[in-house]
């Protein structure tokens, strides 16, 4: 198993506080000072098979992008109020794939 540990998110508090779960809403803030601080707090590991790390990489490779900035990018896709209700329905649905 390798071990990604993806870059800094910033404003990661500022995400759960804007998320939803089920039909319950969560909306909280903080001062830009506070965000700063927090974000030194957040850190994501994820274990990854050695061989899917490589086929991930491969696969990223044409798009200039890391695994772990790709992960970054989805967590943005997921929690941007732009594109929150694309991500549940494309979640959703790959995930019907699976069934």
């Amino acid at each position: 198993m390798n071990r990604l540990k993806i870059p800094q998110i910033h404003n990661y508090i500022h995400w759960l506080g804007n998320v939803g779960y089920r039909q319950f809403g969560c909306s909280f803030s903080y001062d830009p000072k506070t965000y700063a601080l927090l974000d030194d707090f957040v850190t994501m590991v994820i274990e990854v098979d050695r061989d899917l790390l490589q086929q991930v990489k491969k696969v990223l490779k044409p798009y200039g992008l890391t695994p772990e900035q790709a992960i970054v990018d989805f967590l943005n896709f997921c929690v941007n109020p732009a594109t929150r209700e694309k991500a549940i329905s494309r979640l959703l649905q790959w995930k019907n794939e699976q069934e």
